[in-house]
């Protein structure tokens, strides 16, 4: 009986990006998951079965900091920023200083390894994805 692949959810409303992070961790052993905007990934993150979270800061109809905030209101989910801006806009991550952040453009394995450690240290067993 095979494992079960962990599921990642990927928001970013840039829909090219977006696709390309989830083929590339579907290629890791991940699922994926995918919305838009931050509001469509608080719906998608409350529907269930997410295992970790990888998210784009500075989006329209709810950013980052306010999808984050809702998985923290219901859990420790892991979550992943990704974000283009050098420095943090608008502070808005000074509420959670130990959230992980990868900074655009990166070579597509540190995003694997990142959420490989995330969910590893969040206790999956993430050898089998």
């Amino acid at each position: 009986m095979s494992e079960q692949r962990p599921t990642v959810l990927v928001v970013d409303n840039d829909d090219a990006y977006r696709a390309a992070v989830c083929v590339r961790l579907e290629e890791a052993g991940f699922d994926c998951l995918e919305a838009g905007t931050g509001a469509q990934g608080i719906e998608v993150f409350r529907v269930g079965g997410v295992d970790a979270v990888v998210t784009d800061l500075v989006m329209p109809a709810g950013d980052g900091s306010t999808l984050v905030r809702a998985i923290r209101a219901e859990g420790d989910t892991p979550v992943l920023v990704c974000t283009g801006y050098k420095d943090e806009p608008h502070g808005l991550l000074s509420e959670f200083p130990h959230l992980p952040v990868l900074r655009k453009p990166f070579a597509p394995e540190a995003l694997i390894e990142m959420v490989e450690l995330e969910l590893g240290l969040h206790g999956f067993d993430v050898s089998a994805a």
